[in-house]
């Protein structure tokens, strides 16, 4: 049977300030209702296929789960990793679950955060490349370049041929120069990163090309704890395993015939795909006003062109400018020249340096029971805006380093303070010293919304020991 593994770990650094570590790439809704990782999921509803896997990070989990919850696919098997290892070892971690299940399963490896715009082609490709699978050969998906693009990876045919063309080899990443040479020769194709092969097949690539992966993988999941739908490879098995992409690790090693029978084949893909990596692909992707403009938020032009906004906390206004990004968050604002946003993933480095939050996190965080919000933070304080959703509570805790003051501005929670339970009202409020073990409960069908203030020395979302959890957390963040 055919197993799809949708690979979601990615943080799309690329895409900041949007997306963010605790907000990777996957999860932004870039073009409708539905996010991306969404989208992906549906996409492989139209194909004679077993359930996906999805392979993501452990600190994404209740994320993950959410958006799974939205589109009612919550049954989907779950691999968690420990932390993120990149694309070679999440596949490697799939086909080992796959083969744990059938013998016989054909792996489609689809990452999480491409954009396709003719599902009915897309998936009309992937069926092209059943039967070579099948047979043990290795299909990869390329697309047709519409431009010298050196963002991508490259993969030379033998000729282009819709039913499948002999794979010659991976080009990396070219050089402006080499990739313009490459598209006028016609015989080049983006690497798409959509890859199918049988499940043994690749364990015996990944065997050649890479044992320690297979080594770390095949203790992790040998030592895995299991919840539910939910898979955890062993960590301390993950933490020997190498951080590599699936091109690097397997697929830039082997040209055509691997020399074990392997035969590598390409077919194509024409479905309006994009990686949307870029600010440069959202424009690209995205619906445009009758200059060229793409607007999400309270934006005020004049005399602006061919350029993405995207406010999402404030009033923007901009004048006299083309071609460009401005994209803000109540925390952060962007603003490149489209054509060179490529730069990004180099500025984000150097602010994380000086701000490492800024990379990890929007002031708004997601948390299974809820969200919380930073409204202000100082030298020995900070203020958040909690929601805690229907039906959900905290964790039962408490913090070592700084003390807390709740005020209620909405519902009626059921509120735990040391050895008290109380239900308190709209405009009520209660003080949590250090070390007391306290709770919020929400029992009610609404929200209810708390205005917390904290004091200590150290106000770090480590500080916390947990006594009891509705949602089997053991040790991150309440």
């Amino acid at each position: 049977m055919i197993q799809p593994v949708i690979l979601a770990g990615g943080s799309g650094t690329r895409l900041w300030p949007l997306s963010r570590d605790n907000f990777p790439k996957p999860f932004l809704k870039i073009t409708g209702s539905r996010s991306l990782l969404q989208d992906t999921i549906l996409r492989i509803d139209k194909l004679k296929c077993l359930p996906p896997i999805i392979v993501s990070n452990q600190s994404h989990k209740f994320l993950l789960q959410e958006h799974l919850n939205d589109i009612n696919k919550s049954e989907l098997p779950i691999i968690l990793e420990p932390e993120s290892k990149n694309t070679a070892p999440a596949l490697t971690l799939a086909a080992i679950h796959s083969l744990s299940i059938s013998k016989d399963s054909l792996l489609i490896s689809l990452p999480a955060d491409h954009l396709i715009q003719d599902t009915s082609n897309f998936i009309a490709s992937l069926n092209k490349g059943v039967e070579k699978s099948k047979s043990g050969s290795i299909v990869t998906f390329g697309i047709t370049p519409t431009e010298p693009a050196t963002e991508y990876g490259y993969i030379e045919c033998s000729d282009i041929d819709l039913n499948g063309s002999n794979l010659i080899k991976f080009i990396e990443k070219p050089e402006k120069k080499l990739a313009t040479k490459m598209i006028n020769s016609g015989n080049y194709l983006w690497n798409s990163g959509v890859f199918m092969m049988r499940s043994d097949v690749w364990i015996a690539l990944i065997s050649q090309h890479a044992p320690d992966i297979l080594a770390a993988c095949e203790l992790a999941m040998e030592n895995k704890s299991s919840e539910n739908t939910l898979i955890y490879p062993d960590k301390l098995s993950m933490d020997t395993c190498p951080n590599i992409s699936i091109d690097y690790a397997v697929m830039e090693k082997i040209n055509g015939d691997d020399g074990n029978n392997f035969k590598s084949w390409v077919i194509p893909i024409n479905s309006g795909w994009s990686d949307v990596g870029t600010w440069n692909e959202i424009w690209n992707n995205t619906k445009h006003d009758e200059h060229g403009n793409y607007l999400s938020g309270d934006i005020y032009l004049k005399n602006v062109k061919n350029s993405i906004l995207i406010s999402k906390s404030s009033n923007l206004a901009v004048i006299g400018l083309s071609d460009i990004a401005v994209i803000e968050t109540p925390d952060a604002t962007l603003i490149t020249q489209l054509k060179q946003d490529n730069e990004l993933k180099e500025l984000v480095s150097e602010l994380e340096i000086q701000n490492p939050n800024i990379k990890k996190q929007h002031i708004t965080v997601q948390r299974p029971w809820g969200e919380y919000k930073i409204l202000d933070e100082g030298s020995g304080f900070q203020v958040k805006r909690l929601t805690i959703k229907a039906q959900s509570s905290i964790s039962l805790q408490s913090h070592e380093k700084r003390s807390e003051h709740w005020t209620v501005v909405k519902g009626n929670p059921l509120v735990t303070n040391g050895d008290t339970k109380v239900i308190l009202n709209e405009s009520e409020s209660t003080y949590i010293p250090i070390s007391t073990k306290h709770r919020i409960e929400n029992p009610n069908d609404q929200i209810v919304e708390i205005i917390e203030v904290q004091i200590g020395d150290y106000l770090g979302e480590d500080d916390i020991v947990r006594y009891a959890d509705q949602y089997n957390r053991i040790s991150d963040t309440k």
